[in-house]
């Protein structure tokens, strides 16, 4: 009996897992969808990414997003919720560094970084499918997750950006650039592992769809231009040289004071895996 309630209770729990894991970014208007980007100004992009960084973040939600995680089965929908743990730990890495609490940064930051490391081992293991519907498939899926790379990336830059705003000494600034760096390096690494999926992809789907090396890269561009990723790319590099960034990061400072005060008190519930 005591064995039953226990399976009935996990069955709950994953049916609420499956039902919010779909919900994650939807209310997002610059990168809850897939033409979202296209949509926006580069300020109002950049505000939502900033907004993004002072959701709150503590161990329940942490312990939620895990349990999300268990109970999804497809290994790309899997990374993109680990990405979205990911970011959960930046939030932390910023609200440390505002706090000058240089042990929680940085156990936010391995923690970060040992969530990119089960991503990329995942990756990996994405192979796509045995006859050409499942092979494009399985590419959707993989440049849906290059999309969530991409924007991980662009969060870390913005985290990089909104600190050396903040009232920190420089070698405090300096130490958060070099561990950011260091995040934003494992971003690079994962992006290499997930076009060498995508390469690998495109083989099959030469092999299984009897196409040409140039036809199966026009379905993985056609993929691609469906789901803006070019453009999303484009964005981020505006991002790394500053395009815009200053103007869309003071219109919405203020107004999040207030948030930034409840991520102060979150912080301090925050469970380390």
């Amino acid at each position: 009996m005591k064995t039953n309630l226990i399976l009935v209770g996990m069955l709950l729990v994953g049916l609420f897992a499956v039902s919010f894991a779909m919900a994650d970014d939807s209310g997002n208007k610059c990168f809850g969808s897939t033409d979202g980007i296209s949509k926006c100004s580069a300020n109002e992009s950049v505000n939502e990414i900033d907004a993004s960084l002072n959701e709150s973040v503590n161990g329940w939600k942490i312990g939620w997003q895990n349990t999300k995680i268990a109970f999804t089965f497809n290994k790309e929908k899997k990374a993109e919720m680990e990405l979205k743990l990911a970011d959960m730990r930046l939030i932390q890495a910023k609200i440390a560094a505002k706090n000058n609490n240089s042990i929680a940064m940085e156990k936010a930051l391995f923690a970060h970084e040992k969530i990119l490391v089960r991503v990329q081992e995942r990756v990996k293991k994405i192979d796509g499918a045995s006859d050409e519907k499942g092979v494009r498939n399985s590419a959707e899926k993989l440049v849906g997750l290059d999309r969530a790379i991409e924007v991980h990336q662009i969060k870390i830059d913005r985290l990089n950006a909104l600190l050396q705003n903040e009232n920190l000494t420089s070698d405090e600034k300096t130490r958060i650039e070099s561990m950011l760096a260091k995040a934003e390096n494992s971003t690079v690494h994962l992006q290499e592992v997930q076009d060498m999926q995508k390469e690998k992809i495109q083989t099959r789907l030469m092999a299984i769809g009897n196409m040409t090396e140039n036809e199966s890269k026009k379905v993985i561009s056609g993929i691609e231009d469906a789901q803006n990723l070019k453009e999303l790319k484009q964005f981020k590099e505006g991002i790394k040289e500053g395009h815009g960034s200053q103007n869309g990061f003071r219109a919405g400072k203020e107004s999040k004071n207030d948030s930034e005060d409840e991520l102060d008190d979150d912080l301090n519930e925050t469970e380390e895996d």
